[in-house]
């Protein structure tokens, strides 16, 4: 029998300022930089006030292995135990974070279920993956409706979750995906 060797493949490039030429970073460590990059975000997003930010990155942090920097130890540390001992009335008021008002909770819970179908749809259907290299399809009502018609919701439905701010984080995630050859899979 004989023994065939493991080809390492990578799947990305990173280029740093002053490089000569291409770096090539492997798929995980790509996902760690990438990791590293969001945790920062959130980091800057928890200083400037918005302290649902600190929420993301414990849950960043569970779901992709890394540490608990320490800045959010030291603030969810502090906000628990206010909580604990009924300094804050609820979580919510120990975390400060609020849902919307005057929001319908059933309507907001079904675009959450459909944001990532709708962003990977509208991506593979404005940047086709294809070995022709075709031009970027324009982002229109047509492409929407062709993309509301495949998940069995409205034209108008697509371009509203589309174009809500919590879609950008997707849309930077799957279109990084991509670029590195290899699509969103379809649900």
């Amino acid at each position: 029998m004989a023994v065939v060797a493991k080809r390492r493949t990578f799947v990305g490039v990173v280029r740093r300022p002053g490089d000569a030429g291409p770096t090539w970073v492997p798929d995980r460590r790509r996902r760690e930089l990438k990791s590293k990059q969001l945790v920062e975000e959130c980091r800057e997003q928890f200083e400037a006030g918005e302290n649902r930010a600190l929420l993301d990155v414990i849950d960043l942090c569970g779901r992709s292995g890394q540490p608990l920097p320490l800045w959010a130890v030291d603030a969810y540390g502090q906000r628990y135990l206010d909580w604990l001992y009924y300094r804050a009335p609820t979580l919510d008021a120990a975390f400060a974070v609020t849902r919307p008002k005057g929001m319908r909770v059933p309507d907001v819970a079904r675009r959450e279920r459909l944001r990532s179908s709708v962003v990977r749809h509208v991506i593979l259907l404005h940047k086709p993956l294809s070995p022709t290299k075709e031009p970027a399809k324009p982002l229109d009502d047509a492409l929407f409706d062709s993309a509301g018609e495949s998940l069995g919701i409205t034209g108008s439905m697509v371009k509203t979750i589309w174009y809500e701010p919590a879609s950008q984080p997707l849309i930077k995630f799957f279109l990084a995906t991509q670029r590195t050859g290899k699509p969103p899979t379809s649900e």
